[in-house]
């Protein structure tokens, strides 16, 4: 790395610093320091612009999941304006630009759902096409973008970890459990725990598979510690869930010696006791013994909209391409909310939304990095994969157009593209 590639790193390390320190309730920052903060953000980026990918995932990241005003925008049509803006001139600088052509036929396919069966853009379509935008800035140095990318979701796990650990004063009980072990947090603890944890794994993977300095070694470690700290008091059982399958799969298939492996088995044993003995663990066993055989009515909803998709009279143009979004929420509308209800599930939820042929492209959108990966690197791949496709069981990130999700789909791919030339990724 260049020495003034560093520095740009260094730079937005800060700048995100700012906006993580940011907490105040009251009112939104002087409109002033806001444009000079998102200057201060987008002008650097004109010189670099492999780094964009990053930035704006991390910057997304943040503003969409953090309880207080933020600097900047939520909205994601301004960053899709200014991505669009450095898009044009990556293919100015970069003429030999490329999109695949699946991701543009999912783009297409979910915009003209969209616009045909609710007569606006849905988030998920307005997140496909960033992250499109993106690739074409990805391109102008895929190594570089590659490297960075990681540590966009990694700081969003900081971040978030510091509020759910520092700020207790403004989380709000968000679902009661048993006794005194309510769940806490700004927002839904199920999507919140799921943005927080797709840094915690790629920080895992960061320890196990990329060849770190001591200094990089400590602070993965510091991460996981903490990041595992945040996701045991937000108390979300699905993302635990997939925090360990995805873990199983990396530790498993690492190159680092056995010894090193029954070392780490030993730390996260250690580990275990102490949560326990310190009550860190309480609240995660409550959520599982009070839980009921519905997954807190999740079965019982899944069914509902099941039921409602298949039973349609016959009609195929709903089974192939779905109801749409806002139709969908209403179908087999469940008994706890007449006004209806979310899937709870993105798998189902894209079937209803999207039809049959929506949930096809779903999988083979999840079957792509497996399929075009280098077999070195196949488990790797399958445990990001195995922590999106877990998550997707029980909420609905990628129905919602989470970037963070979205994100770290789109990084899977691009990682599983490069084990076939690198092998800093074998």
């Amino acid at each position: 790395m260049s020495k003034k590639k560093g520095l740009i790193i260094v730079y937005y390390l800060l700048l995100f610093l700012v906006l993580a320190l940011y907490t105040d309730l009251s009112q939104s920052p002087n409109i002033i320091i806001r444009l000079g903060y998102l200057a201060a953000l987008v002008i650097p980026l004109y010189s670099n612009l492999e780094l964009l990918p990053a930035v704006f995932v991390c910057a997304l990241g943040i503003t969409k999941n953090t309880f207080a005003y933020p600097f900047l925008p939520t909205e994601s049509y301004y960053y899709v304006l200014l991505a669009l803006v450095f898009a044009v001139i990556s293919l100015l600088r970069k003429r030999k630009l490329s999109v695949t052509p699946f991701f543009v036929i999912i783009l297409v396919y979910v915009a003209i759902n969209d616009v045909l069966l609710q007569n606006h853009f849905s988030n998920l379509a307005v997140s496909i096409f960033l992250i499109l935008l993106f690739h074409l800035c990805f391109q102008v140095e895929p190594d570089t973008s590659l490297t960075f990318l990681p540590f966009a979701f990694i700081i969003i796990t900081i971040v978030l970890s510091y509020w759910v650990l520092f700020f207790k004063d403004v989380q709000v009980i968000v679902y009661n459990s048993a006794g005194d072990m309510d769940q806490m947090g700004w927002m839904d603890p199920n999507y919140c725990g799921c943005v927080l944890g797709a840094g915690l794994v790629l920080s895992i993977r960061e320890l196990l598979f990329t060849k770190n300095t001591k200094v990089f070694v400590f602070f993965h470690s510091i991460v996981i510690i903490v990041a595992l700290l945040a996701l045991l008091r937000i108390g979300s059982r699905g993302v635990l869930i997939s925090l360990a399958i995805a873990t199983v799969f990396l530790v498993s298939s690492s190159r680092v010696r056995f010894s090193t492996k029954l070392i780490l088995i030993i730390v996260s044993l250690v580990l275990f006791v102490f949560l326990l003995n310190n009550h860190y663990l309480d609240l995660i066993i409550a959520r599982f013994n009070n839980g009921d055989q519905t997954g807190s009515h999740r079965t019982e909803i899944w069914a509902s909209k099941l039921n409602g998709f298949f039973s349609n009279d016959g009609n195929l143009l709903k089974l192939v391409f779905g109801y749409g979004q806002e139709e969908g929420l209403k179908l087999g509308s469940y008994k706890l909310s007449s006004a209806g209800t979310s899937a709870h599930n993105d798998f189902i939820g894209i079937l209803v939304y999207y039809g049959l042929f929506g949930l096809a492209l779903l999988l083979m959108a999840f079957a792509y990095p497996v399929k075009i990966c280098s077999s070195r690197s196949t488990f790797q791949i399958i445990a990001l994969l195995a922590y999106l496709f877990v998550c997707s069981m029980t909420i609905e990130p990628l129905s919602h157009g989470n970037i963070v999700y979205i994100g770290m789909l789109y990084y899977t791919i691009q990682l599983a593209r490069q084990s076939k030339t690198s092998t800093k990724l074998n």
